[in-house]
């Protein structure tokens, strides 16, 4: 072959290979799939209408969601906060069963509101327990107990409905009138001299003013109902 020819034929072969790998700046990074459900009966696919756990709403506060502060958001963030506070709670409960509510009020006030207005059953179900520990045999603690297992609400807090709760009141409440009887008098005073009076409300106040006799009798009736 001449040399006339050659050199066409190369030069081609240079600029076929040239095009055939061209330069090329950095690559962007491919943008990650969306969330896809799954196949129709069709084939195809469409997209999830809620994202997934994990992703960015791109809403950071909660007053810009529905409802504003009593929208779920918010209202999960409160309930959550509050039910990781019930241990501490608890442990509260479970010391003030040991204090006497004789000498400290204070403690059987807050070991009744405890039972009767605590949104966790297993501090309902503490104060349950320490209440018939018999450092509070007093007739606003029976009358408490009794009012949690009978399930009411006549004292304005919502009915007990745990089955475990009502059981642990039911037995401490039979060893708070055991004790009751075998410790206090008719003449005896539940709150000592000097010591700080403490309220939970009209229906307790009525029933500090009940005779001994008649909170005795209310609470055997709720004992002999349970036991059927």
């Amino acid at each position: 072959m001449k040399r006339w020819m050659i050199c066409p034929i190369g030069l081609a072969v240079a600029i076929g290979l040239g095009s055939a790998t061209p330069a090329q700046g950095p690559m962007a990074a491919p943008a990650p799939p969306a969330p896809m459900g799954p196949d129709l009966s069709s084939g195809g696919v469409i997209p999830m209408p809620c994202p997934a756990p994990d992703e960015p709403t791109g809403v950071k506060d909660p007053n810009a969601l529905p409802g504003g502060l009593d929208g779920a958001a918010s209202t999960a963030e409160k309930i959550e906060k509050e039910e990781a506070e019930a241990e501490v709670r608890r442990a509260a409960v479970r010391y003030l069963g040991t204090v006497d509510c004789h000498d400290y009020p204070e403690a059987e006030k807050a070991l009744i509101i405890s039972l009767r207005t605590d949104r966790d059953e297993c501090v309902r179900w503490e104060a349950a327990l320490a209440l018939g520990g018999g450092c509070c045999s007093t007739k606003k603690t029976i009358e408490a107990l009794a009012i949690t297992v009978c399930g009411s609400r006549k004292d304005g807090n919502p009915g007990e409905i745990s089955p475990r709760v009502r059981v642990a009141a039911c037995h401490s409440l039979e060893r708070c009138l055991n004790h009751y009887q075998g410790c206090l008098s008719e003449d005896r005073t539940e709150s000592q001299p000097g010591q700080p009076g403490v309220g939970l409300g009209a229906y307790y106040t009525e029933v500090e003013a009940k005779p001994v006799a008649q909170v005795f009798a209310d609470a055997r009736r709720v004992l002999a109902a349970a036991s059927r």
